[in-house]
């Protein structure tokens, strides 16, 4: 799942790019800026069924990669793919929310840490919600989590782990815009030494806004001011990384809204997608397997495009001619049915991975069935 999450995440993003997710209840919105060549940032929203606490569970994530480090956009898709890949199975072995959370963080830490040599770090912003108006945060960096009120207000839910921060808690330092402009940060993924986390349980019936710091440095009243004349979700982090840009756009913007209010934890058991991740990003959604095979039932009949497998089709038939016909079989990989090369394209209709053909000579199988007949 690691493999298939990175792989998806490392897709590059090009200018201004955003998606409305009703499944989940998200609005995502990035843009790579006007001074960048690279979208470091990876924001992603998800869901899986839980057999264990018999509910969805849903994730929104974001990280902003660092610039001016080795592999930024790099150290992001691992903190998140890490940390998604880490959360599902340490859910569903019984331990609770909160310790999954931060046993996931510890993972993506080490997973950065190992994969840049020390010389890369992202942030990461993480919600996950699984009842109705309860929901755990946890904050690595400067990127941002905020609550959004019914009463058209909004407010910053998290702490920044960077210097400026750190000064403003103490007594008698005054800051000055040198300060506020050559901020570093105290805290990120992939840093030396330990990482302390500090997972927060919140009980809200509230919209949330996660943004990287592309967004948070249009200033608190801008943003605000955004948010109180908001029409729609869509419209209001479209606004944010237009702004963004408008002022210079120094640095990669982007935005998650979720509105938790109307999501459903506890669907009929017909309406479950069993055994899979839900993931949805500004290139689309995507099913994942959370077993080594899928069920028949999962494969769209609509048709796709053809993705490029590796799978290995071998024939095999006995040496009595008359018993060949009823034991011929194909064996197929299913090692490579799910690699990190077989992410499948998205059919249109359904949005769910297709696998069509698995990769195997239809035409070359029915040859050899034929050769059997004579």
């Amino acid at each position: 799942m690691q493999d298939i999450l990175t792989k998806r995440l490392n897709r590059p993003v090009n200018g201004n790019r955003s998606s409305v997710v009703h499944e989940v209840g998200a609005t995502l919105a990035t843009t790579v800026g006007l001074i960048r060549t690279e979208n470091e940032d990876r924001a992603i929203s998800a869901r899986f069924y839980s057999s264990k606490m018999e509910r969805y569970i849903y994730f929104y994530i974001l990280s902003d990669g660092m610039g001016g480090m080795v592999n930024g956009g790099l150290a992001a898709t691992h903190t998140v793919s890490m940390f998604l890949s880490s959360i599902i199975p340490l859910i569903e072995s019984g331990i609770e929310i909160d310790q999954a959370i931060q046993q996931s963080v510890f993972s993506a830490h080490q997973i950065v840490s190992e994969s840049t040599n020390g010389k890369g770090g992202a942030t990461l912003s993480a919600i996950v919600s699984h009842e109705p108006g309860e929901f755990f945060t946890v904050n690595v960096g400067d990127s941002r989590i905020y609550q959004c009120t019914t009463s058209n207000s909004i407010f910053q839910i998290t702490e920044d782990d960077d210097v400026k921060s750190f000064l403003e808690k103490l007594n008698g330092i005054e800051l000055n815009s040198l300060i506020t402009k050559r901020n570093g940060l105290t805290k990120y993924i992939g840093m030396e030494g330990e990482l302390e986390v500090t997972v927060e349980s919140c009980s809200a019936l509230c919209d949330l806004l996660v943004i990287s710091d592309g967004i948070s440095q249009i200033g608190e009243a801008n943003l605000v001011g955004l948010y109180e004349n908001k029409t729609t979700d869509s419209e209001f982090v479209q606004r944010c990384i237009h702004l963004s840009n408008w002022l210079g756009g120094h640095d990669n913007a982007t935005a998650i809204y979720a509105s938790l209010a109307n999501l459903t934890y506890h669907p009929e058991t017909t309406e479950v997608t069993h055994n899979c991740l839900e993931v949805w990003d500004c290139h689309g959604y995507i099913i994942i397997p959370l077993a080594q095979l899928p069920s028949k039932g999962r494969h769209p009949k609509e048709k796709t495009k053809k993705v490029r497998k590796k799978t290995a089709a071998k024939k095999i038939i006995k040496s009595d001619k008359e018993d060949s016909r009823n034991d011929y079989n194909l064996e197929i990989n299913q090692k490579s049915l799910f690699s990190s090369d077989d992410v499948g394209e998205i059919s249109p209709d359904n949005n769910s991975v297709f696998d069509e053909g698995a990769g195997l000579d239809l035409a070359k199988i029915e040859d050899n069935k034929n050769n059997l007949d004579k």
